[in-house]
């Protein structure tokens, strides 16, 4: 991972420890924290297929 995108994610919240200069990340926490960023994309794909719909309705 490149440093600036490290730093950007720990901006963002990411979890993580520093210890004696180094930045640990728990493997489980990361990845609760990368979920929290998930995207349903058959709820996104079913509204946009209803606006459309009510657009055209219209």
């Amino acid at each position: 991972m490149a440093i600036p995108t490290l730093r950007d994610y720990m901006r963002e919240g990411m979890p993580y420890f520093k210890l004696k200069g180094k930045i640990l990340v728990k493997r489980s926490e990361f990845d609760g924290w990368l979920e929290s960023f998930r995207v349903n994309r058959n709820l996104e794909l079913n509204e946009l297929v209803d606006d459309v719909i009510r657009g055209l309705s219209e």
